[in-house]
């Protein structure tokens, strides 16, 4: 068996192991590994082994955490057909993209502030790859749900259109991250402390991350 060629970039290895051909199973071999750079690289996963090999042993936090955004990012993208990967890794080599791609997620995901998160930002990518979103639709929702609180997010799930009583904080921070958004004040009632407030509705993005992220 012969490494990864050390050559290989980040960005490039990354887009390479989107549209791997045995991307589940190679994920599974490749967690178990652990700090086995070659295994990583050799089944499937060609951007663990380069986060691998990069610092022996993943004695570096801030390596281990970009290892760790890294898999779950694959988990997410891998709920896209194997043939529906490598046809967009394919397409991104042929317009000479594919390092572009790799290098835009490898910043995405390196201000990622919750474990979480590259789980859910993989599934939008699945999502786009299957053509359920433009590209730049992906990429906007991926901001967004990098500038929100992660656990804020499981309130799109529940969410229903109006003032949002002891929810309203968590809205506010939601429309400011452009999930939901803003659309009146209801004055409430004088006999109740607590009713009226700002009105909120759903948008397209917080629709489509509900739908393919969440």
């Amino acid at each position: 068996m012969t490494d990864l060629p050390p050559a290989e970039k980040p960005s490039t290895a990354l887009t390479r192991s989107v549209g791997g051909k045995d991307l589940r199973s190679g994920l599974a071999i490749a967690i178990d590994a652990g700090t086995d750079a070659t295994v990583a690289a050799l089944h499937g996963v060609p951007v663990l082994g380069v986060l691998t090999g990069a610092v022996r042993g993943l004695q570096d936090v801030r390596k281990w955490l970009e290892f760790r955004k890294t898999v779950n990012f694959l988990e997410g993208v891998a709920e896209a057909s194997e043939e529906k990967r490598a046809a967009f890794t394919e397409k991104l080599q042929e317009d000479g993209k594919a390092e572009a791609f790799g290098e835009n997620v490898l910043l995405l995901l390196d201000r990622l502030d919750d474990m979480a998160k590259p789980r859910i930002i993989g599934r939008l990518m699945a999502a786009h790859i299957e053509g359920h979103m433009d590209y730049d639709t992906a990429m906007r929702l991926c901001a967004m749900v990098s500038r929100a609180y992660a656990s804020d997010l499981a309130f799109l799930k529940t969410f229903k259109s109006g003032a949002q009583g002891d929810g309203a904080p968590v809205a506010a921070m939601l429309a400011a991250s452009g999930l939901l958004q803003q659309t009146g004040v209801d004055g409430g009632l004088e006999t109740e402390e607590a009713s009226g407030g700002m009105l909120y509705d759903g948008n397209a993005y917080g629709k489509l991350l509900v739908q393919y992220g969440l």
